[in-house]
């Protein structure tokens, strides 16, 4: 953690905070809901283990994403106003958000990624390098549980609780149907040709 004097030169797009149901405002989401921060919030963390073996006081972790950089002391006034601890700056948005649920932290306690709460339209934007290994781990989806038609993934993805591949299949129907239907047809002429 940065000293206090260059905390209060920070500046980022996205923070994040930790908050704990016995010491924060009773009402920390419609607060900042009415002041336009647009934000996502874990699953309540309730399973965690500290280093000694011990669970650890249930939190939730927070990003708050602002319109440009904002300064670590305006985040500070958020932090302090909704009762959490310091607020730190986000390096990866995208970590982050995973980190809401432990998805790259197989060692921790795990989360449902479809209990994530977005607020004030929060959204993760996928970069195109993001976006191609996905599809391409849909087409492995595809291939590996013989799925034959759009509707049949959709329930799969939602069988297995992956929002963000469900949520990238909605974006990308045409292409993801029209792999799956030339897949139906190629499987078809193969049976044919024997």
């Amino acid at each position: 953690t940065a000293p206090i004097k260059e905390r209060k030169n920070m500046k980022g797009r996205y923070w994040t905070l930790v908050l704990y149901p016995e010491s924060c405002r009773y009402n920390w989401r419609e607060y900042l809901e009415e002041r336009g921060i647009v934000f996502a919030v874990s699953p309540l963390h309730d399973k965690d283990i500290d280093p000694n073996g011990e669970l650890k006081k249930p939190h939730w972790h927070l990003i708050l994403e602002f319109d440009g950089p904002t300064t670590f002391n305006n985040v500070k006034r958020i932090a302090d106003e909704i009762g959490s601890v310091l607020p730190k700056k986000v390096e990866s948005v995208r970590g982050m958000y995973r980190y809401l649920v432990h998805l790259d932290n197989p060692e921790k306690a795990q989360y449902k990624l479809d209990q994530i709460e977005h607020h004030n339209n929060f959204t993760i934007e996928l970069t195109e390098t993001e976006e191609a290994i996905m599809l391409d781990k849909i087409t492995d989806i595809i291939e590996g549980a013989n799925i034959k038609n759009y509707h049949e993934l959709i329930q799969y993805f939602k069988t297995i609780g992956d929002v963000d591949l469900r949520n990238l299949a909605f974006k990308k129907v045409f292409v993801i149907d029209r792999y799956i239907s030339s897949r139906r047809n190629a499987l078809k002429e193969a049976r044919n040709s024997k």
